[in-house]
């Protein structure tokens, strides 16, 4: 009975001392179960801060792709207003260019009409100075010749018409 008491005993303590090392690794398991949760939270908490970055990264990318788009619509806006402003001066341009052309044209036939009228005018002043000088050759012929002998008419008839009188 000792024997089996003294072998028993000696299980007992082998089981307690087991018992003990199972506690042991047990709580050993248990904390680096433990560790391992505290690191999995941590790495939880890290994974949704890096979400929330993500989040706010692709929100940030949302808004410059709507700003990249608001500047490219201004962009194309400008250019066509760019192009309106463009083609609204070439009009004007070639509308004033068509304005000078045809002022310039009527400029031409005012000049020529005025040309024309400074030849009929000098024409006329050529034909006026050949009058002028028949007129004066003529005068003059009358003066020289013509008068005196009229003269002496009228002095004759004169003397007549005061004999006749008388």
């Amino acid at each position: 009975i000792e024997n089996l008491r003294s072998h028993h005993l000696d299980e007992t303590k082998a089981m307690a001392k087991t018992m003990h090392n199972l506690r042991s690794r047990t709580d050993k398991a248990e904390e680096e179960a433990q560790n391992a949760k505290g690191q999995l939270t941590k790495l939880h908490e890290k994974i949704e801060a890096l979400l929330k970055v993500q989040a706010g990264i692709h929100s940030k990318l949302e808004a410059m792709d709507k700003e990249t788009a608001a500047l490219r619509q201004q962009k194309f806006q400008l250019e066509l207003d760019s192009h309106r402003k463009l083609l609204a001066l070439t009009q004007a341009n070639a509308a004033l260019q068509m304005e000078m052309l045809t002022s310039n044209q009527q400029m031409r036939t005012q000049n020529a009409a005025l040309v024309r009228r400074a030849d009929n005018a000098e024409q006329e002043g050529e034909n006026l100075r050949v009058e002028r000088d028949a007129f004066a050759a003529e005068l003059h012929k009358l003066r020289n010749s013509e008068i005196p002998s009229l003269n002496e008419k009228l002095q004759q008839e004169m003397q007549a018409n005061a004999r006749l009188t008388v």
